[in-house]
């Protein structure tokens, strides 16, 4: 996506079998990565910022400068931006998983661990779409 004065936001995505093979920090990098190479990919970058307190392998973001920010959000529009278009692409991926998977509402809760997609989770099982090692104290009471 590119946005107002040049600036870039890429997207990128971690699988349930990526998160449960690596772990959530590991494959939340693997995402960030994957971001940074869809922009890196359509623009030249000048510097990148990393929301959070730890920057991305160098090899995965090439000669581009990094500057790790905590809450970067609050300080760079960038990346208040790139979280809105982050939480809506992640919406509407909810949305079309709703439309293959109803059983479990996900058009409703959007994923959070609200009651009712602990009561649909607790009345149907996983959908692929679930994380086991997540689920697993849900499902055991």
């Amino acid at each position: 996506f590119l946005l107002r004065n040049g600036a870039s936001v890429g997207v990128g995505r971690s699988s349930v079998r990526d998160i449960e093979k690596h772990g959530h920090p590991r494959a939340l990098e693997l995402a960030k990565v994957g971001a940074v190479r869809d922009v890196i990919e359509d623009a030249p970058v000048g510097l990148l910022v990393v929301d959070g307190s730890l920057g991305l392998p160098g090899a995965a973001v090439g000669h581009v400068e990094q500057r790790v920010a905590p809450h970067a959000d609050n300080d760079y529009w960038v990346v208040a931006a790139a979280s809105i278009i982050a939480k809506v692409h992640r919406d509407r991926i909810m949305i079309a998983l709703s439309r293959e998977y109803p059983r479990w509402g996900f058009q409703q809760h959007m994923g959070y661990g609200t009651r009712d997609h602990v009561v649909a989770l607790r009345e149907h099982g996983l959908s692929v779409h679930h994380r086991p090692g997540a689920c697993r104290t849900i499902l055991s009471k």
